[in-house]
């Protein structure tokens, strides 16, 4: 919520309870000891290996 206050409220959603083995503010990196699949779009279940 606070993300979205300081945005003038226009913005500011965050991921939780990322799945799928990633990680981030938008659930857009691999957690650490998975790599990314260069061949999947980040929203592929199988895009972190």
């Amino acid at each position: 919520m606070e993300l979205f206050k300081m945005s003038g409220r226009i913005s500011g959603g965050v991921c939780l309870n990322c799945r799928h083995a990633t990680t981030g503010r938008h659930c857009h990196y691999c957690r650490e000891g998975y790599y990314r699949d260069a061949t999947k779009p980040i929203t592929h279940r199988k895009v972190c290996k």
